[in-house]
């Protein structure tokens, strides 16, 4: 079995901010060794680290801080709150994000000047919140705002409800009705804690009354990694010939596509190597049960993904990516787990 810390990545980021607002490969800088420590100790020395660093430089974390919510409020393209919406087109990036910007301010003017409605001040306050956890999510380490996809709902929402003061303002052009009392009542209150406790306690009861089933290992040359590894039809992409007349639709996608997203991608030195995976292959973003390590997987194109299954591979790493804390294998040699388990017990 595999002991792995919860929430282990929240380790990298808070270092990151701590030490300055770096990206969340910063602690593979400052403290190499890490690498080769197993989880949960490698995150448990990652929290020892961002303490020690806390105590003595603190003001690291608010330059860190504020250089996190500066690129949240600023940034366009790739950090800020509405980057989702900017696209290829940066005209139209820029002109849509000044947009909900100004809708966004109509509602905390309206908040200024008390004449702001329930639904004004809770989406508000839920962007208070979102915005105080910034520095602890970094909108940097990822690009089009992803580690906040489950909060983008209450984000757009500031904005919308602009959009819906203005039109009130016209109703006889646009038939809004105007603003309407919403009733919360006993029994929304009682749903409400019925699902923060299921969303807290079930997922710890599992983890307690479940015990991992035991893994046999492939048998892999020196200098390969063995793993064990569980793949998903929606979780992977496959490199077309640019050549090729299919459509580009996930999972497939042209090479020349995929290199070009890769350029686009705010680290330009990972960017280099994504960009020599070779056409036709595999790519797969997973874990390797053996260990708990999340990995980049590059599968070759004989490999076919069309229902859920647990593939034994031996793979490569690359190291020259693994110096900026991304782990990219290529597999040399793949065989289905559950075939393999088969064979074994006949």
């Amino acid at each position: 079995t595999v002991d792995v810390a919860p929430f282990s990545n929240f380790s990298y980021s808070l270092y990151g901010t701590v030490s300055g607002g770096n990206m969340w490969t910063q602690i593979f800088t400052d403290h190499p060794e890490i690498q080769a420590m197993p989880e949960p100790d490698r995150s448990k020395q990652i929290y020892r680290y961002s303490w020690e660093l806390f105590k003595e430089k603190p003001h690291l974390f608010l330059q860190g801080s504020l250089k996190q919510w500066g690129a949240f409020l600023g940034h366009i393209t790739y950090y800020g709150m509405y980057s989702y919406t900017s696209g290829d087109n940066r005209l139209r990036a820029y002109l849509t994000t000044g947009i909900l910007y100004l809708l966004g301010v109509i509602v905390l003017v309206r908040i200024m000047l008390k004449k702001a409605s329930r639904s004004d001040i809770l989406a508000a306050t839920a962007f208070l919140g979102i915005f105080a956890s910034v520095p602890f999510v970094p909108p940097m380490d990822t690009f089009y705002l992803r580690a906040y996809g489950a909060a983008i709902a209450w984000i757009a929402l500031l904005p919308g409800l602009g959009l819906g003061y203005l039109i009130s303002r016209f109703p006889r052009l646009s038939g809004y009705p105007g603003e309407t009392k919403s009733v919360i009542t006993h029994h929304d209150t009682a749903l409400t804690v019925l699902l923060v406790m299921m969303t807290v306690i079930v997922p710890l009861g599992l983890k307690s009354i479940i015990t991992p089933p035991s893994l046999l290992p492939p048998e892999c040359p020196a200098d390969f990694t063995a793993m064990i590894v569980p793949i998903d039809p929606g979780n992977n992409l496959r490199l077309l010939e640019d050549e090729s007349l299919h459509y580009n639709w996930v999972p497939y996608l042209h090479h020349f596509i995929f290199s070009k997203r890769a350029r686009q991608m705010p680290r330009g030195e990972v960017a280099i190597h994504l960009r020599q995976i070779p056409k036709r292959a595999v790519i797969t973003n997973g874990f390797n049960q053996l260990t708990g390590r999340g990995h980049w997987l590059v599968l070759p194109p004989s490999i076919s993904i069309s229902e859920k299954q647990v593939l034994q591979v031996c793979a490569v790493q690359d190291m020259e990516v693994a110096e900026f804390g991304i782990q990219l294998f290529y597999a040399e040699s793949v065989e289905l787990y559950e075939l393999i388990l088969r064979l074994n017990q006949d």
